[in-house]
């Protein structure tokens, strides 16, 4: 049995979930788009990842989340593209991304989609073993973003906000290899480098480096 709350972030939740019950909604509702304003009922900057991605980072969850009390930022929506006759909202790229914020987090990984007939490439997220014992690591202890700034990349002159979360040797290297397993032989506007999460040693620190 778990214990949720429900009030989509209102009232400082954060506050005083974390005493009453196991699970906690953080903003307002996930839809399955990268991007996608705020059109809902509810604290945050939008409905869509990316802004979820913002608003937790503000939120600072490693002082909040833990065993038990877990900050809950809505359903997966894992290649779920309503979409997709006109365009891709929650391509592959943006469902390993949001995964791969979502066990950053140790947030509850609730999937909003079926998983009863699941894809190759949904299986390849959804259930890789490597990821989702990042997920269950018994501390339960979220990554934090330490940097944010937004630079400027001279091939193309493209805008990338960039972000330093702080992790483990080993949490880096696995999620590394998850968001970058599929790109080999790719271009970068092929996989989304604006969106992926690209990983690198710093000074022979863990750190992370996302483009999102």
């Amino acid at each position: 049995m778990l214990f949720a709350i429900c009030n989509w972030g209102e009232e400082n939740v954060e506050s005083w979930g974390p005493g009453i019950a196991q699970m906690y909604r953080t903003q307002m509702d996930h839809i399955p788009f990268w991007q996608y304003p705020a059109k809902a009922a509810g604290v945050g900057y939008g409905q869509g990842t990316r802004e979820i991605i913002d608003f937790m980072a503000d939120l600072h969850p490693a002082g909040l989340n833990g065993p038990y009390q877990w900050m809950d930022p809505d359903f997966l929506e894992t290649l779920f593209n309503p979409l997709e006759d006109i365009y891709s909202t929650m391509n592959y790229t943006n469902s390993r991304t949001e995964m791969a914020f979502w066990v950053l987090w140790s947030a509850p990984l609730l999937v909003a989609t079926d998983p009863a007939d699941m894809s190759d490439e949904k299986r390849s997220i959804l259930m890789n073993e490597e990821v989702l014992a990042v997920h269950g690591d018994p501390m339960f202890v979220s990554g934090e973003r330490l940097y944010n700034k937004t630079m400027v990349v001279s091939c193309g002159h493209v805008l990338y906000p960039m972000v330093i979360l702080q992790l483990s040797p080993i949490t880096a290297a696995i999620l590394m290899r998850f968001l970058l397993s599929h790109s080999r032989g790719k271009s970068w506007d092929t996989i989304g480098a604006t969106q992926m999460l690209s990983m690198f040693a710093v000074c022979g620190a863990a750190r992370m480096w996302l483009r999102v």
